[in-house]
């Protein structure tokens, strides 16, 4: 494309200087990823202004900017383009750009505090068995229909998420299922994107180190609603108290509720939880989830209903659902030969691991053993919740390091320690800094039909520090302190 033909096009560049012809086909905000068919965004963020790093830009290729201010030394064969807010328009220039494949497929929202990763898994692996090429992007990983890639964040930035679009509409696939966070609603990352299904799995304490509080946290995953097409779908779990409420007078909105407990338009019944999978009813069709735990059902009730609401035959997702696999890190059991059970889960909120360990013990036989910490740099005031909730639902628990990054990891287990020791003073657990000792114990100590619970990595295979990130994997550290119990080399 023409550079000034985008300047035509946007009616929010407002101002340009130049008249230089210049192709471009892609838009980059770091200047190290500057190149001459790449405009640069010249933005503020949280650390630095983009505005800094234009000559930079310049001298890797660039030659079409953003800007909001136009610089002093202006090149000659240069062009600019000046807008009012350069942090709003990433996702807008990037969609001209790459064509607006956003229009082409069907994009599939899921946002809530938990389930988010599970469900769009989910809605992908239906999806495709029913022969429905699909897309992700996603915690783990972008799926072009494909090939997978390592997914940064749990939201792409607005031009990787077009680029992956992108891709995606050129592979074929004709719908894609998006995990979209509150961040990434706050910071406008899902800019001209109208999704025709949307859903909230559940709303809960989450990331207050950047929203401030609650009322702020749940009206940033309101936003989405904002993105809804005008004869789109949104699903929202009734059984939710606070979505309930949010959800009671939106009245604009084609909306359908899930459940297990309340009345819903689509409600879980006869419901059995195993070990290793979830036996339920809907509308007196029997779906056998090779998943366990309780909040599962509501993350296979949501994608039930989007492939409903696409029109699916019922029967065909039935089947869809009874060939699941699971998701990677979602209470993922670790296969072993010893006589214990060993599960890794990504769950790293109080909401998160009360779901968990509640789902745990409707199943036990023995003791629970939960192994837990919480990430440095994140919200502090979640730390005290987390301990008490681990200590009241597990029989022990051992404290532990997350991925402490710029804090001291003793400290953050004291900041878990003081919600324990506050109610109960006489409260006896272990602590063990070192994760992987930390698991190593919980296995070698568990007694015959012991249920161990890792939280909080879940599929991460690194562990971050103040100077350094390391290999590490709880599966793979798990594994080895299995066949260290069995007898095994």
């Amino acid at each position: 494309m023409q550079a000034l033909e985008l300047f035509d096009r946007c009616n929010f560049l407002v101002e340009k200087y130049g008249d230089n012809e210049h192709l471009v086909s892609d838009i980059v905000h770091d200047s190290r990823k500057a190149d001459r068919n790449k405009i640069f965004l010249a933005r503020a963020g949280f650390k630095t202004d983009g505005h800094k790093f234009i000559d930079d830009a310049y001298e890797n290729g660039s030659r079409v900017f953003i800007i909001k201010e136009f610089p002093s030394n202006l090149k000659k064969d240069a062009l600019y383009f000046r807008t009012d807010n350069p942090a709003e328009i990433l996702g807008l220039v990037a969609a001209e750009l790459f064509e607006h494949p956003e229009d082409e497929m069907d994009l599939i929202g899921i946002t809530g505090t938990n389930g988010k990763t599970t469900t769009t898994y989910m809605i992908k692996s239906f999806l495709e068995y029913l022969g429905i090429k699909t897309g992700l992007l996603g915690t783990i990983e972008i799926y072009d229909g494909e090939k997978g890639y390592d997914a940064v964040r749990t939201t792409p930035e607005a031009d990787d998420i077009y680029r992956g679009l992108a891709r995606m509409h050129k592979k074929g696939c004709k719908k894609v299922v998006m995990e979209v966070s509150s961040h990434a609603l706050s910071l406008g990352r899902v800019q001209g994107l109208s999704f025709s299904s949307i859903a909230f799995t559940n709303i809960s304490r989450d990331h207050l180190d950047f929203h401030e509080d609650f009322k702020n946290y749940l009206n940033s995953k309101l936003k989405l609603l904002e993105h809804l097409k005008s004869d789109g779908k949104v699903y929202y779990n009734i059984d939710d108290v606070r979505l309930e409420k949010a959800f009671e007078n939106l009245s604009n909105f084609n909306k359908f509720s899930f459940s297990i407990k309340n009345g819903s338009d689509y409600k879980a019944e006869d419901v059995n939880l195993y070990q290793d999978k979830i036996v339920f009813k809907l509308n007196n069709k029997q779906f056998n989830l090779n998943m366990s735990g309780k909040f599962n059902i509501y993350n296979c009730l949501s994608a039930i209903a989007i492939l409903l609401g696409y029109g699916i035959d019922f029967d065909k997702i039935v089947e869809a659902v009874n060939q699941f696999k699971g998701v990677p890190g979602r209470f993922e059991y670790v296969k072993n030969k010893t006589d214990i059970v060993v599960l890794v889960d990504y769950a790293h909120t109080p909401a998160g691991i009360k779901n968990v360990l509640n789902s745990i013990n409707e199943f036990k036989e023995k003791k629970v053993i939960a192994v837990f910490g919480c990430g440095g740099d994140r919200d502090k005031e979640k730390r005290p919740e987390m301990g008490i909730i681990g200590y009241e639902l597990a029989d022990e628990i051992i404290l532990t390091s997350d991925n402490p990054r710029s804090e001291d990891p003793v400290k953050i287990i004291e900041d878990i320690e003081t919600g324990i020791k506050a109610k109960y003073p006489e409260a006896k657990y272990n602590k063990i800094v070192d994760r992987g000792k930390a698991i190593n114990k919980a296995i070698m100590e568990a007694e015959k039909d012991d249920i161990i619970i890792i939280f909080g990595k879940g599929h991460e295979t690194y562990q971050e520090f103040a100077d350094k990130i390391i290999d590490f994997d709880d599966r793979k550290v798990a594994s080895q302190a299995l066949n260290q119990r069995s007898g095994g080399k």
